[in-house]
């Protein structure tokens, strides 16, 4: 549940819910109007393979930016056929792979008192289960991202930034630096 800082507005997330064979999870947008609170719209992961869409959320009201992750995402990655030696049909086809559960955050933009889907974004992780967005919080300048990992690896937490004041996109800013386990080293030695 997310209660925006001017207490009109109220996100009610089923991160469970079936949406489509590819997609569970669902955010429910409610609008306050003389105190009582009525569904304006819900929202949906706008891209399939989303599982637990909603998992976190979080809005910077003043810029209208509404950040919702879904930590089960699975991400396609393009694989070369044949180390890219053998092409076909004029190279429009495109082999792909599937990462499990590595996690996606969704950016909404509010207009009209509707969200409106805007980007998605990611850490480019290729760590099945690295739970990419289990917390997420949202400035008019950053977006702030958490991922605890597996158990094979280390948490991190991912920063956002504007691509500039006149563009609504998000890059990527910084990164925590993968960390060395010392416990494998010891294992050897």
């Amino acid at each position: 549940i997310l209660v925006d800082n001017t207490g009109n507005y109220l996100l009610i997330s089923a991160t469970g819910a079936k949406v489509t064979a590819q997609n569970t999870g669902k955010v429910s947008v409610l609008k306050a109007k003389d105190n009582v609170f009525y569904n304006i719209q819900t929202l949906t992961a706008p891209i399939d393979g989303a599982s637990a869409f909603g998992s976190s959320m979080n809005a910077d009201v003043s810029n209208d930016v509404l950040v919702i992750s879904a930590s089960g995402a699975d991400h396609n990655l393009t694989n070369p056929f044949d180390s890219a030696a053998t092409t076909f049909d004029s190279k429009s086809t495109t082999f792909y792979g599937t990462v499990g559960n590595s996690g996606a955050v969704y950016v909404f933009n509010r207009y009209e008192n509707k969200y409106l889907f805007a980007q998605e974004i990611t850490d480019g992780s290729t760590v099945a289960g690295r739970g990419f967005g289990s917390s997420v919080f949202a400035t008019d300048e950053a977006v702030v991202v958490g991922a605890p990992g597996n158990s094979l690896e280390v948490g991190s937490m991912v920063v956002f930034d504007k691509n500039n004041e006149y563009n609504n996109s998000w890059n990527l800013l910084r990164q925590e630096e993968e960390l060395v386990d010392i416990s494998r080293f010891r294992k050897i030695y």
